[in-house]
């Protein structure tokens, strides 16, 4: 929103998270404990939602691919760095000390965030800069596009920030071209499928956290510490695909985009994550076969 912009979602929400962090750290039951981390990870996910917005405020369109990889990349290779660090804090003084790294390490975070974040929201710049030119000329015919074009009444922002992404979600078809053919029937292509398919994905890979403890402190015999160090092969997979995806993306993308002058389209972009569908199975048979220590 025009009048919001992004630091306004970005400081509030994680000085929140970095509050919270003491009452999780401190609590004294079960309740506590899951009712303070539940409003942590609320007040912190609006980073991940907004983050990408801030990819694309600052980047040309076409590094916005890399760009996006990596930033992307991020939400999955931090939870693989916790259970290392929080690991070893359990294993060499007891579970809240992993509480206090993440106040620690958000702590520092938001102080960066405070001193060197610049708002990088286009509409809420433009509306600050006319807001200043009308203070300074009295004219109070000066104002930015997005003061003109956004209607700030409570149904218009309700249509727009809570039931359009609904509507994208449910019935949006995967890249222009096929909206051209008119192939919003293809249930294949249409973007809740794909959104289904990384949920999936996603809870694959936050099962992880409770069947490597399972598997390698409860069968081999690890340590809590040594245990998350069993995290490093996700790690290492989740580097080896973003520098495959890179590779892929410079080698049959970019000479498209000189060619044309404009992206590929959208479905084009799906032949890494073809390959990567493939990977998946495999390696949860893999992990699978190596749990049983007889094997």
């Amino acid at each position: 929103m025009p009048a919001i912009g992004r630091n306004l979602i970005y400081i509030p929400t994680m000085v929140i998270f970095v509050c919270l962090q003491v009452p999780t750290a401190l609590a004294q039951d079960p309740a506590t404990l899951i009712t303070m981390r539940f409003l942590a990870g609320f007040f912190g996910s609006p980073v991940l939602a907004v983050g990408a917005g801030s990819m694309v405020d600052i980047f040309k369109q076409e590094q916005l691919p890399y760009v996006l990889g990596i930033w992307g990349s991020m939400a999955a290779l931090g939870p693989m760095l916790g259970p290392l660090f929080g690991g070893f804090a359990y294993q060499n003084h007891n579970w809240r000390w992993s509480i206090w790294a993440v106040a620690w390490m958000a702590g520092f975070t938001l102080f960066l965030m405070c001193c060197c974040l610049p708002e990088t929201s286009a509409d809420k710049l433009l509306r600050a800069k006319a807001a200043r030119v009308r203070k300074l000329t009295g004219d109070e015919r000066w104002a930015s596009a997005a003061d003109k074009n956004f209607d700030m009444t409570l149904a218009s922002i309700g249509r727009t920030y809570l039931l359009k992404p609904i509507e994208l979600l449910l019935f949006e078809p995967i890249g222009a071209s096929l909206q051209a053919r008119k192939a919003v029937p293809c249930l294949l292509f249409l973007v809740f499928l794909l959104s289904l398919y990384l949920a999936v994905l996603y809870g694959l890979e936050y099962l992880f956290f409770e069947a490597f403890p399972f598997v390698f402190s409860g069968i081999y015999g690890w340590s809590p510490g040594v245990t998350g160090l069993g995290f490093f092969g996700v790690l290492a997979g989740i580097v080896f695909g973003l520098i495959f995806q890179m590779w892929f993306i410079r080698f049959r993308y970019t000479a498209i985009w000189a060619k044309t002058g404009k992206a590929p389209a959208l479905e084009q972009w799906l032949w890494t994550m073809m390959f990567g569908s493939v990977c998946v199975p495999v390696s949860m048979f893999w992990f699978g076969w190596s749990a049983n220590a007889q094997t």
